[in-house]
């Protein structure tokens, strides 16, 4: 039995148009996302394993709370480490890690400075904290011994 002519037609009209479809998304040149996972947390030191960043690049960490970035500090093998630069509320074990796109650029980091406020930098450590001690100078210099850093620190006990 030979089948109806106008129907074989639109039939191919029909797969001809879904099959563009498909040929039109496969030639998206859409970017792989390479990703790893968090295996272990030491302290705030986080241990991943199936992606690769430099030193100083911006990973994302996901959470049960939201992303969280972390920077890359160190690695060993097909290990990374990273150390978060916000709260890591949520954080559970073979949470998703994705590499970000490198360190910031020079610009960006200039448009920080520029805007005058730490907000611009996104998340950031307080400083809190943080003192300036002390400083060991050579005796040639002959400056004088004055306590340094806050003056909690230099009460006697």
């Amino acid at each position: 039995m030979i089948g109806d002519t106008q129907s074989d037609y639109s039939r191919g009209a029909i797969w001809c148009e879904r099959l563009q479809k498909f040929q039109t998304r496969a030639e998206k040149n859409v970017p792989l996302i390479v990703e790893g996972k968090l295996k272990r947390m030491v302290g705030l030191t986080l241990e991943t394993v199936g992606c690769q960043a430099a030193v100083g690049a911006r990973c994302l960490v996901s959470s049960s709370e939201g992303d969280i970035e972390a920077e890359v500090v160190g690695f060993s093998g097909e290990r990374l480490y990273l150390m978060p630069t916000g709260d890591i509320k949520g954080l559970v074990p073979d949470a998703r890690v994705v590499p970000g796109q490198g360190m910031y650029e020079v610009e960006h980091i200039e448009a920080i400075f520029a805007a005058e406020d730490r907000k611009a930098a996104g998340i950031t450590a307080p400083p809190d904290g943080l003192y300036f001690i002390h400083a060991d100078y050579p005796a040639q210099f002959e400056l004088p011994k004055q306590p340094l850093g806050p003056h909690w620190l230099n009460m006697p006990e």
